[in-house]
């Protein structure tokens, strides 16, 4: 990299809305190779398990900002800007996670869901995002 340059490092968002109830009897299962109903086989989403989720990307991304801000001090004689991207407040906002209120228990129903779902017939794009 050339002398000046920013690096961006975006970090993770929060998978899940953690004090809702609505996913508290769901199964994480998403393809079911057994054939079952996925409401009924595999992990529920209770509100335990989500926090502990959500924990683990917190963590991670408190690894990924230490590194980052070691970093950043070997970078300073060449001027190279180290960024951090942070959009976890942002998704919690427009309500954009796993188990939101008015979304559960069917992921299928929250259009700023911004992670992966089923249907994939709907994907949020910049252009539908909510103004904070």
């Amino acid at each position: 990299m050339k002398d000046n340059g920013v690096v961006v490092y975006t970090l993770y968002a929060q998978f899940f809305n953690d004090v809702s109830v609505g996913c508290n009897d769901k199964s994480w299962v998403l393809f079911d190779p057994t054939g079952r109903d996925g409401e009924h086989f595999g992990l529920k989403l209770t509100s335990q398990k989500r926090q502990k989720m959500n924990e683990m990307v917190r963590a991670a991304n408190e690894r990924i900002q230490a590194a980052i801000d070691t970093k950043t001090k070997s970078f300073e004689s060449r001027q190279i800007s180290l960024v951090v991207a942070d959009w976890d407040t942002y998704i919690g906002k427009i309500k954009g996670r796993f188990c939101e209120d008015d979304a559960a228990p069917n992921p299928d129903d929250n259009r700023n869901l911004v992670f992966q779902r089923k249907d994939q017939t709907h994907r949020f794009t910049p252009s539908e995002r909510l103004r904070l």
